[in-house]
């Protein structure tokens, strides 16, 4: 059985995501996180980018899917009711000041710190692509 990514996991995920993305922040702008991971199957980290000191993480484990607990996040990304969606692989919503990465696994090896410079890579690639468009 895999191990499930844990609250240490995701502090070290959200550190490492942070030294890369910051750099396309503003002065003086950092995280609110929320980290949630299903007993069952996929987790997720939503970001809110906020004018703060410093960035804070709240981690939650769920007995219920991953795709109910995007249902209850102040996003726009997918909408109505998801209990019969299943999320696999990577899945990203970014809006204005959020953003969450959204996997279909829960475990370690996908909430790494290796995972997270990939992760904060493409999304700053994202947004250097929209910034020339």
């Amino acid at each position: 059985m895999v191990e499930r990514a844990s609250e240490s996991d995701f502090r070290q995920y959200c550190t490492k995501f942070e030294s890369i993305f910051g750099r396309v922040l503003r002065s003086g702008v950092n995280f609110d996180v929320v980290a949630i991971v299903s007993k069952e199957e996929g987790a997720l980290v939503f970001f809110e980018f906020k004018k703060q000191k410093h960035s804070t993480l709240k981690y939650t484990v769920i007995d219920k899917t991953i795709a109910t607990a995007v249902q209850e996040l102040p996003q726009r990304g997918f909408g109505g009711d998801l209990s019969g969606v299943r999320f696999a692989g990577k899945n990203v919503i970014a809006e204005r000041n959020k953003l969450t990465i959204i996997k279909g696994d829960n475990s370690r090896v996908s909430w790494s710190p290796e995972e997270a410079v990939k992760d904060a890579i493409e999304e700053v690639n994202r947004i250097a692509s929209l910034r020339t468009s």
